[in-house]
């Protein structure tokens, strides 16, 4: 009777078991996420041995990244991640399907861990399983080691799909990044390319206007000003955009925005035609400019002729690239500010010269009728 019981009760184990492994891989089938993976591993397994605790990690070079477990919680350290991490890389030769650590079980595993299993997984991690003792008692045999290790067959598997559709996603991620920064980059340099074809004016306030708007409505800038003074004269050109009040600052506000703006310049000698970007802003905003300026930039058209732009924050995070952009924006925006200048200079001169030509000619047209007066007097003096 107890002949023939045993292998009926060995039958009924294996169904129970095989049924284990038919239930888990259900549904393990498409779960996407490690720490679910983990507690249905590590409860599987518990159950099909009967063992009274378990605990399921994955380990990393520096310790365990991710637990799932039951009553070994407390026995879990750094410490014992530690000792695994160096046995496990200790072992001869490499291996890739599960296998279990004989030298570690008994006292070195947390708890009273009877069974420990690893799972070789990509880049250096594991999969590690740790079993307690059986609820009944009794020692774990072949069986109970082989559905161990089938189920950690399982586990890998479907572990290693997880972590690699992690990195795929992150990777996607990663690209669309980057696909998103190419395309804010083409957009950029597009507007600079239109950028020539939009300031085509030769009158000075219309070049600031079209140059400060173009900046900021490609790089999300919500208010902006820009200031040309020429300290020769005193005269000074503000363009403000943005909503809200235009600065009104008087000539020693500007005087002393133009200061500010070049000790907080990177280099503080200032070339023609050159935009400095200005790092240092605390004091600027201390001025009635109607905003606190995130970015500006000094530059000098010609001599005793010096301009500032100061930019709001931007709506969207700004990124190396779009400095660099924002950089050749203002380069280009320079060298159009100082056509515009040019043009001016060349008109005022033209007009000078034109004035010149009308006096010349009033002057001629006057010594010509003075000479032919003189004539009469002399043929009327000829004549008496």
């Amino acid at each position: 009777m107890t002949g023939a019981s045993r292998p009926e009760g060995d039958i009924d184990r294996a169904r129970y078991q095989f049924r284990i492994l038919s239930d888990t891989a259900a549904e393990l089938s498409g779960v996407r996420y490690p720490h679910k993976i983990l507690e249905t591993f590590a409860l599987s397994a518990q159950g099909g041995v009967g063992a009274r605790g378990s605990f399921a990690a994955i380990l990393g070079a520096g310790g365990f990244e991710l637990l799932a477990h039951s009553s070994l919680s407390k026995n879990l350290t750094p410490e014992y991640a530690g000792v695994l991490r160096s046995h496990l890389d200790a072992l001869e030769g490499e291996r890739n399907a599960p296998y279990f650590v004989p030298s570690l079980q008994g006292e070195l595993c947390p708890g009273r861990c009877e069974l420990l299993l690893v799972c070789p997984l990509d880049e250096g991690k594991d999969g590690v399983l740790g079993l307690e003792a059986n609820l009944a008692g009794r020692t774990y045999d072949e069986n109970d080691r082989q559905l161990v290790a089938s189920l950690g067959t399982l586990f890998q598997t479907s572990l290693r799909f997880s972590l690699f559709a992690a990195r795929v996603e992150l990777l996607n991620a990663e690209l669309t990044k980057r696909n998103d920064t190419l395309d804010r980059q083409i957009f950029h340099l597009s507007a600079l390319r239109e950028l020539s074809r939009e300031i085509i004016r030769v009158d000075m306030a219309e070049v600031m206007d079209s140059l400060l708007l173009t900046i900021l409505g490609h790089f999300v800038r919500p208010r902006g000003v820009l200031i040309l003074h020429d300290r020769g004269t005193g005269a000074t050109l503000t363009s403000a955009k943005g909503g809200g009040e235009p600065p009104h600052l008087n000539e020693a506000e500007v005087d002393r925005l133009f200061f500010l703006c070049l000790a907080g310049a990177r280099e503080k000698r200032l070339e023609p035609l050159r935009a400095e970007p200005v790092e240092r802003l605390e004091a600027v905003s201390e001025l009635p400019l109607g905003f606190a300026p995130d970015r500006a930039f000094i530059f000098m058209l010609r001599e005793n002729l010096y301009g500032v732009l100061l930019l709001g924050r931007s709506l969207d995070p700004a990124t190396e690239a779009e400095d660099e952009l924002l950089q050749a924006f203002m380069s280009q925006g320079v060298m159009h500010l100082k056509n515009a200048d040019s043009f001016a200079t060349i008109s005022a001169l033209n007009e000078d010269l034109a004035r010149q030509n009308e006096e010349l000619r009033a002057t001629i047209a006057e010594l010509t009728r003075a000479r032919d007066r003189i004539s009469v007097l002399e043929a009327a003096g000829r004549r008496i």
